[in-house]
């Protein structure tokens, strides 16, 4: 027996964030209702946050990052994805963050997503049953804006 002999093991542990979006339009979507919704955004963002489900014209914009906008659908839905709308892809953000939360107080991340275009659709990658959602813009360009947001279920 030999004593003061040991065996080291090194690890390299690697720690993925958790990501349930993908930058693609869902599957066999269909639009959430939009008229009971209240919407609402940072302080500081310019426009009215009714731009989101369509009662505004307009849009919602900041010169800065990060900033958010968020949607409480008046009842609880699964959703499988979403479509945002802005003037052009010169002010639409390069990466979101996207949070859901059953109360409006306590929120899950869904993962932060590179996406492009003045129309970008994003699907969950498991369908998340929530009543709000909170969408953050955390790379804009030098004027970053929505003009719209359309919430899917599965068919």
């Amino acid at each position: 027996m030999e004593l003061g002999r040991q065996n080291l093991l090194t690890l390299d542990i690697t720690k993925n964030a958790y990501l349930n979006l993908k930058a693609e339009a869902p599957a066999n979507p269909k639009q959430i209702d939009r008229t009971n919704w209240v919407c609402s955004k940072m302080d500081g963002i310019e426009g009215d946050a009714n731009v989101l489900k369509g009662t505004a014209g307009g849009d919602v914009a900041s010169n800065s990052a990060p900033w958010w906008v968020m949607v409480d659908m008046a009842a609880t839905h699964t959703l499988i994805g979403a479509k945002t709308t802005h003037w052009a892809s010169a002010f639409a953000p390069t990466q979101i963050e996207v949070e859901t939360s059953a109360d409006g107080t306590n929120w899950t991340s869904h993962g932060v997503l590179d996406v492009w275009g003045g129309t970008q659709n994003w699907s969950f990658i498991e369908p998340v049953t929530c009543r709000y959602l909170r969408y953050t813009a955390l790379a804009p360009n030098s004027r970053t804006d929505i003009t719209g947001m359309f919430l899917y279920e599965a068919q």
